[in-house]
């Protein structure tokens, strides 16, 4: 379907912000919240603080996510912070796994984040090497990083282009006995300490040389209660005992979608009192306003506005504004969770409906026309 009469590259609010796209939209106050503590984290070492936002279902928390996810939103806040250039930003964004918990967050962070970066990591401690020492202090100054032996010989193979393939699948758990042999240790990683002790080792590589702070976001945490118990107890072990094996440059991000009437206490329980004491910061994503729903709006049409050539459009093209003042009104009788993703499904589909339409603009008498329909998304 195309935009062109809508003068749009795309429908705004049916698309899902990417992070490789970095667009807010409002949510002035949710932003500067996350913002503030993200910072609050870059001002020390330690990795002692595990942020936990909470709101209604389609509050914007996964947006969030994506949003501080983006490198150059990431580039801005450590620009503002005035980290050196060549320490930059990481943040490994996930949604909670509902079985196999630990070694899918484990693949999650491993295979997806840090191998695809480990070239430019281990390229980095070689070129720390002087001319005068002599070969195979590599693994060396691995090992001056403080991490296992095993680690340090098979990391010290990367940068071999016929060995490097044999490291990500040792680091994948997928190891042949070749492999092993290649890289010049007995044995792969096989129990849940060993990913562990991999897991906290291949951290510490990187926050110690070009990561400044790792950010591990981990949405939907409140499929927490769907996973057996084993499951929710080594999740609430590994989140208390990486900060400890990772002392330094770590922060953990949880989200949580509570039920409705329900407080955030009974929600977050689900972490387990070890945890639940390193919470240093709630953030709660409140209800849209009036106000804030215009600029939603305004800051979306904007981000996927088409140039016209010799025409000026109003700043809620195609929509009038007494049409979407009239929407906020449908939407606060109707008892509708005041939320971004509530506001985006009633516009999308006003917007595509408009389109096949040909209507231009979008008023308050054709939302009177259409009004079965809204009410039907509404309550869908």
């Amino acid at each position: 379907m195309s935009f062109d009469l809508y003068a749009l590259n795309n429908n705004p609010f049916s698309v899902v912000p990417s992070r490789r796209t970095g667009v807010w939209a409002d949510r002035k106050k949710f932003k500067r919240d996350l913002e503030d503590t993200l910072k609050f984290t870059l001002r020390g070492s330690q990795s002692q603080i595990i942020a936990c936002i909470w709101g209604d279902w389609g509050c914007g928390k996964t947006h969030a996510m994506n949003y501080f996810s983006n490198e150059e939103v990431l580039g801005r806040i450590a620009e503002e912070m005035q980290i050196p250039p060549d320490r930059v930003l990481l943040s490994v964004p996930m949604i909670f796994p509902t079985k196999d918990v630990f070694t899918s967050i484990y693949l999650e962070i491993v295979y997806r984040n840090l191998i695809p970066r480990l070239q430019k990591v281990i390229t980095f401690i070689s070129k720390q090497i002087t001319p005068l020492e002599r070969e195979g202090n590599l693994e060396r100054k691995l090992l001056d990083l403080e991490i296992d032996e095993d680690l340090a010989k098979v990391l010290s193979h990367f940068l071999d282009k016929n060995s490097s393939i044999s490291v990500r699948r040792y680091l994948s758990r997928t190891a042949s006995r070749a492999d092993l042999s290649e890289l010049e240790v007995a044995k792969g990683i096989e129990t849940d300490s060993e990913m562990f002790l991999v897991l906290g080792d291949l951290l510490k590589v990187f926050t110690k040389t070009i990561y400044s702070r790792i950010f591990v976001w981990i949405d939907d945490c409140e499929r927490i209660e769907e996973v057996p118990g084993r499951d929710m107890f080594e999740f609430q072990h590994f989140l208390r005992d990486i900060l400890d094996l990772v002392p330094e440059k770590l922060t953990f991000i949880t989200s949580f979608t509570k039920l409705p009437g329900e407080e955030i206490t009974e929600r977050i329980k689900y972490l387990g009192d070890a945890v639940m004491q390193r919470i240093s910061k709630i953030i709660q994503v409140d209800y849209i306003t009036r106000d804030e729903y215009l600029e939603y709006v305004e800051d979306l049409l904007n981000y996927y506005r088409k140039p016209v050539r010799g025409k000026a459009v109003s700043k809620y093209f195609p929509f009038e504004e007494k049409c979407l003042l009239d929407v906020f009104d449908v939407l606060e009788k109707s008892k509708a969770p005041l939320h971004p993703r509530t506001v985006n499904r009633v516009l999308s589909s006003l917007l595509e409906s408009g389109l096949r339409e040909n209507i231009v603009p979008i008023d308050d008498k054709y939302l009177t026309k259409v009004k079965d329909q809204i009410q039907l998304v509404i309550t869908s």
